[in-house]
């Protein structure tokens, strides 16, 4: 009797699938800039260009404090700075200020990177007491506005100089470094800084064109936001903006349709009609109110936001271009301009 084998063999197939994410450069600071998923490390960055570099020294003996300045284009968003200044000393900060404890010539290196690409410059400075006394400032009025009353900043840019005298041209004088004045009249003042070291003087003189104060008055800009949250009643609601001055209407007209915060209107572009702007001596009481209006299906149309400013907090706050408010949650941004 024959027996009969059987043999049975067990296959076991295994399948694998590799989904392959797609590569290219996610930083978005390159030039080649993709929305990949993953980076295969062929980011592309631009090569950082030094036009110049400069400095000035705030003394005209040891110990010198130095100021360097630097204006560096073709920057990516990662900017980063490295200073050497022949002394061991450095700094990462664009425009740095450094001391130095003896005369001497030093070797000064810059560095600016774009994440992988660098450039450098170097150059050398030269301290000791013999160096020539040059006096030079720059300034600048509080949030660039020029109308009364004008507080401007004075940036001292004197180079080997140990004491100072500043003339503002109205009859007002300072030896401070770099001082602020305040000018109450219109006009154009000459402004004269003299810088002294010992026997060596040097002067420097700008003008500056104080303007009177503003007499005209525009909303150029209002925004409204709540962080994460909207009101369910004004989702796709159409909403109106309203300027007041000194309880008087001077625009009141319908916005786009409103989705969600945070929301931003540009005038007059987001709003067809309507005056933007007052015109007016403007007195310190005289107030300005901004309202955003919730055009409730025309049944009960109610103020959904209202801010006011008076000249006063304008005049005293130099003319700000932005007035922010922060009431209940919501941060209110109107954005001026003067003339």
């Amino acid at each position: 009797m024959q027996k009969l084998i059987l043999f049975c063999f067990a296959l076991t197939l295994t399948f694998s699938i590799a989904c392959k994410k797609k590569a290219g450069c996610t930083n978005s600071c390159a030039t080649n800039y993709t929305n990949a998923k993953t980076d295969d490390g062929s980011c592309i960055f631009v090569k950082p260009i030094i036009d110049y570099t400069n400095y000035y020294s705030d003394n005209c003996k040891p110990p010198y404090g130095v100021g360097f300045y630097t204006d560096v284009t073709n920057v990516s968003c990662n900017v980063r700075y490295e200073w050497s200044f022949g002394d061991g000393g450095s700094s990462t900060e664009k425009n740095p200020y450094h001391s130095y404890a003896n005369n001497g010539s030093y070797t000064v290196i810059l560095k600016a990177r774009n994440e992988t690409v660098e450039t450098s410059k170097q150059f050398i400075i030269s301290l000791d007491t013999s160096q020539p006394t040059v006096s030079n400032f720059s300034y600048a009025a509080e949030n660039n506005n020029y109308h009364l009353p004008c507080k401007i900043s004075f940036s001292n840019l004197s180079n080997f100089a140990g004491s100072y005298y500043w003339d503002f041209g109205d009859g007002s004088t300072s030896t401070s470094t770099s001082p602020t004045h305040i000018y109450n009249a219109a006009g154009n003042y000459t402004i004269s800084l003299k810088s002294n070291c010992g026997s060596r003087q040097s002067v420097a003189t700008k003008i500056i064109n104080v303007l009177p104060k503003p007499s005209t008055i525009a909303l150029t800009r209002f925004s409204v936001t709540n962080g994460a949250q909207a009101l369910a009643s004004d989702k796709g609601t159409p909403l109106y903006m309203e300027l007041q001055y000194n309880n008087t209407s001077f625009m009141f007209s319908k916005i786009v349709l409103y989705k969600s915060y945070p929301a931003a209107w540009n005038f007059p572009i987001d709003i067809a009609n309507g005056s933007y702007k007052v015109s007016d001596a403007f007195l310190n009481a005289d107030f300005f109110k901004y309202s955003l209006w919730l055009d409730d299906l025309g049944l009960n149309d109610k103020i959904l936001y209202s801010v006011t400013v008076d000249f006063n907090y304008l005049s005293t706050n130099y003319f700000p271009t932005n007035i922010i408010w922060n009431s209940n949650g919501y941060r209110m941004v109107a954005t001026l301009d003067y003339q």
